[in-house]
C-alpha cells in the first residue's frame, strides 16, 4: 500500500505527522524503519531493492504493541486498526523512501 495524499491526510487530521517528528520518538521510528528495510532486504528480496510494502510488513508487527502509538490512537480517538497500518507506511515513506528521493 503506497502513501496516497488521501491516506496522509488522514493520519495528519489525528496528528499522526507530529507523533512522526516529535523529538521524543522520531529516532525510534526512523531506526525501526531502518531495521525493517535492512531486514527486508536480506531476508525477502534477496539482496534487491525492497519496495515499501516489503518494508512495511517487517514493521508491521514491531509497531502493533508499542505504547507510545498506543497511547496516541487512545489519545486522538484513533484506535482503528487502519490508523496503526497507515501509520506504519507513513513512517517507511517518511523514513527510509523519501530520503531516498532526496539524495
Amino acid at each position: 500500500m503506497a502513501m496516497s495524499q488521501s491516506k496522509e491526510a488522514d493520519l495528519k487530521s489525528k496528528d499522526f505527522d507530529k507523533l512522526f517528528q516529535n523529538k521524543k520518538y522520531n529516532a525510534k521510528w526512523i531506526s525501526s524503519a531502518e531495521k525493517a528495510y535492512t531486514y527486508a532486504k536480506g531476508n525477502i528480496t534477496a539482496g534487491n531493492e525492497p519496495r515499501p510494502d516489503d518494508v512495511s510488513k517487517v514493521l508491521s508487527p514491531v509497531l502493533d504493541h508499542d505504547p507510545d502509538l498506543r497511547k496516541h490512537q487512545v489519545e486522538n480517538a484513533a484506535t482503528d486498526e487502519k490508523y496503526r497500518r497507515l501509520f506504519v507506511h507513513y513512517i517507511v515513506d517518511q523514513a527510509i523512501f523519501e530520503c531516498k528521493r532526496r539524495k
